[in-house]
């Protein structure tokens, strides 16, 4: 059946870094939490500043900031 899932605070717009390689799916540190995270494009390296674009069920879609 559906799950709902929500997260406790909005993250949309937040900025983390990228724990592990995202290619295109991977983990990302936000305010000292970890979650699952993908990207739609280029692949994103360990260590780079990722933004939260969409909150998309249990993972967050993120991008590179530049």
């Amino acid at each position: 059946g559906y799950v709902s899932f929500e997260y406790k605070e909005p993250l949309i717009g937040k900025t983390g870094t990228a724990e592990t390689v995202l290619r295109p799916s991977g983990k990302v540190l936000i305010d000292g939490k970890m979650y699952d995270a993908y990207t739609r494009g280029d692949y994103i390296k360990k260590g780079q500043t990722v933004e939260v674009i969409s909150e998309e069920g249990p993972s967050l879609k993120v991008k590179i900031v530049s």
